[in-house]
């Protein structure tokens, strides 16, 4: 009964901010900024991996979270209306926030005399700095303010929410935690052990560097892992066979739906057998090369324009552990799913010839 609130009342305060910013001074320069495009930039392989992000980021693929709110649908759910609503959803609530964002900038820019692009409009830097500074130059400041800080509440539960169902799905799908705990009596152990486990966690990020923290880990963890969860598995697609996949959403969808769809499969078929692939390793490729090409001083120094950053090799050693770990968990899931075929299921079957498998069954019986 909550949730219809939650979802429109982010709209309703966009709508304002949109309509506040566009009416203050200076507003026409951010939107110029935000609304005309600079072909040269074309060429920049961090402006690609940046866009990549940002539709990671607003989108969700690659976090799991589309895969497991799907999983809760009916067999039959007509899915490829969603994935209609969705992208162009989210397409909209993108432009629509940008304009807010950027009218506000240009508000900035003109007061203080600097450039749009000289802004710090990304990360924390946005939501913390950025916009409180030019709502408490507003008119209403507090209304305005109050407003803005509720929104990002909303959507900051409404994020992990997402991500939190997804993490605690993927626990319990795998077979990591006992089978007494799986039940609907016992879940709320699992999300309250979660929930408990992330929260302590997240003390490290409201300590007096927890701004660094945030920015190495946001900065510097997320990118390529994305990028290769994505191109994997449109890689597991075209294993499986594109095919045979599309054959089979057919017959989730029906007989009906499918003839109405045919185009739409047809579509499909090709963004999974080469766009998803393709463009998605390019992604993982071209930040891997960036990783030792750029400067990530914005990430991993306190002070980005002074002279030598003392954390800088520490902390980008980090963000890559971090984002190694994340990608170790792939070949880490695949090798206990072989093992488990090869060995546990085998000799529970009773396949005597291997010696490990006996020895496991065995010892099970025992």
């Amino acid at each position: 009964s909550t949730r219809p609130p939650q979802a429109t009342f982010p709209y309703l305060v966009l709508f304002i901010m949109v309509i506040r910013g566009c009416s203050l001074p200076g507003a026409s320069k951010g939107l110029e900024f935000y609304l005309v495009p600079d072909f040269s930039k074309l060429g920049d392989g961090r402006i690609w991996t940046q866009a990549g992000e940002q539709v990671f980021y607003s989108l969700g693929p690659g976090w799991g979270s589309l895969v497991t709110f799907g999983s809760f649908n009916k067999r039959d759910h007509d899915f490829v209306t969603d994935a209609y609503i969705v992208p162009w959803v989210n397409a909209f609530t993108s432009m629509f926030a940008g304009l807010a964002v950027f009218s506000t900038a240009g508000f900035i820019a003109d007061k203080t005399g600097v450039e749009v692009k000289d802004l710090k409009l990304s990360g924390s830097g946005l939501a913390f700095e950025v916009y409180p500074t030019a709502l408490a130059e507003m008119e209403g400041s507090q209304f305005f303010s109050v407003l803005f800080f509720f929104m990002l509440l909303l959507l900051g539960i409404d994020s992990q929410f997402a991500m939190t169902e997804t993490f605690i799905t993927a626990i319990i799908d795998s077979g990591v935690v006992p089978k007494e705990y799986t039940s609907p009596a016992n879940k709320w152990k699992v999300t309250a052990s979660c929930c408990l486990v992330c929260y302590l966690l997240g003390f490290v990020f409201i300590t007096e560097g927890g701004l660094y923290w945030l920015n190495v880990v946001n900065g510097l963890s997320v990118g390529t892992t994305l990028f290769t969860i994505g191109c994997l598995e449109g890689v597991a697609v075209c294993i499986y066979g594109v095919d045979r996949f599309v054959e089979k959403c057919k017959e989730m969808v029906g007989p009906e739906l499918s003839t109405y769809y045919r185009s739409t499969f047809t579509y499909f078929a090709f963004t999974w057998k080469w766009a998803v692939p393709t463009l998605s390793f390019v992604l993982v490729i071209t930040s891997i090369v960036l990783s030792f090409t750029s400067d990530f001083s914005e990430y991993v120094c306190n002070d980005p324009g002074a002279e030598s950053c003392e954390d800088a090799d520490w902390g980008i050693g980090f963000g890559f552990m971090l984002c190694a770990s994340s990608m170790a968990i792939i070949p880490a899931v695949a090798f206990r799913k072989w093992y488990l075929e090869t060995y546990i299921l085998s000799a529970d079957a009773g396949d005597d010839a291997t010696p490990y498998g006996v020895e496991m069954r065995s010892s099970s019986s025992a």
